[in-house]
């Protein structure tokens, strides 16, 4: 059940507090995801005869400010207007327990989930262990830094000078020759080669072992 943190900072005209409600239900149910949210609305129309929310309009948040599209009656006038709110989003996600290097393994025992306000991470934070174990820091971490999608890449099942070999298909014709990785790559992953000719190649990954150039 989502905990709602309501904080007004300006005083409303007469019949303010259906709009109240109005954002109240809105947001409820946008934020369902979360585990918690809180906000405050910084600034809605004024002198306004009826107000009303458009929900057939998009949603704008930016960073920690978003700004609900509603239609209002102002002077006998129907126009869109804006109400600004302050939000702040709250998840149960992963968080590093020490300092983890770049390119380091991570493992299940350096991270604990935690409630933690997510509003401005720039990325998805992760919220589960599973395979967790696979993967390894893009970048070096802090200790209670949220972990992003965009922090991790799977462990690499070739790496940077490894000994493979290369693949390329001709017609019904498979020629193989003999390579060297010049860069880390997981399953799936196009890296730069080496042939024992001196040519370079990109290359799609296939296994430990294995490589298909592709140009």
């Amino acid at each position: 059940m989502l905990t709602v943190f309501l904080s007004i900072l300006l005083l409303f005209d007469p019949g303010s507090t259906d709009i109240k409600d109005q954002v109240k239900t809105y947001l409820n149910d946008q934020f369902k995801q979360y585990e918690r949210f809180e906000y405050e609305i910084l600034k809605m129309p004024t002198d306004y005869s009826s107000i009303e929310i458009l929900k057939e309009k998009d949603f704008k948040i930016n960073e920690n400010l978003s700004y609900l599209p509603v239609k209002i009656v102002k002077n006998g006038r129907t126009v869109q207007a804006y109400i600004t709110i302050r939000l702040k989003l709250y998840k149960n996600v992963l968080v590093a327990l020490r300092d983890i290097d770049r390119k380091e393994n991570l493992s299940q025992s350096d991270f604990e989930l935690r409630l933690c306000d997510v509003t401005e991470l720039n990325a998805s934070p992760i919220n589960t262990k599973d395979d967790l174990n696979n993967y390894r820091s893009k970048k070096n971490l802090k200790d209670g830094e949220v972990l992003t999608e965009n922090d991790i890449e799977k462990l690499p099942v070739i790496n940077s000078g490894d000994k493979i070999t290369a693949s390329i298909v001709n017609g019904n014709v498979l020629i193989q020759t003999d390579a060297v990785s010049r860069q880390d790559g997981s399953i799936g992953d196009v890296i730069n080669i080496l042939t024992d000719d001196n040519r370079q190649f990109k290359a799609k990954v296939v296994d430990f072992n294995n490589v298909l150039i592709i140009e």
